[in-house]
């Protein structure tokens, strides 16, 4: 699921995201289980896009290692089950004072308007 305006679908830039918190060094996932949320967040939101991002963020880490992480993401992409949101990360972000509904944070362009299907299908 990705973040939204009122009626509309506003892409968040996650590279950008990435950059800020390791400008600022922020740790925003304490433990290993949290990486691995994370990932599988970024995985659902970004696919392999979100590879790099992941890496900026997971570099952080004191416990940072590029092979785990690889292997971390991989598994992530692999999964099918229950999916995480980009909430996960915006809950993350917001305990360290950055909020990605800000402006600053989304891609360029206008939004979209998002529109949800309610209409049962006739069979």
């Amino acid at each position: 699921m990705r973040p939204s305006c009122p009626k509309y679908y506003c892409p968040v830039d996650i590279d950008r995201i990435a950059h800020v918190v390791v400008k600022r060094g922020i740790d925003i996932a304490p433990t290993r289980l949290t990486w691995e949320n994370l990932a599988r967040c970024l995985a659902a939101y970004a696919g392999e896009e979100g590879r790099d991002a992941f890496h900026l963020m997971a570099a952080v880490w004191p416990d940072y290692s590029r092979h785990d992480s690889e292997m971390c993401y991989n598994r992530a992409l692999r999964q099918t089950g229950k999916q995480i949101s980009l909430g996960y990360l915006a809950n993350a972000l917001q305990r360290h004072g950055i909020n990605i509904n800000h402006g600053r944070y989304r891609k360029a362009g206008p939004p979209q308007l998002f529109k949800k299907n309610n209409k049962k299908q006739k069979t």
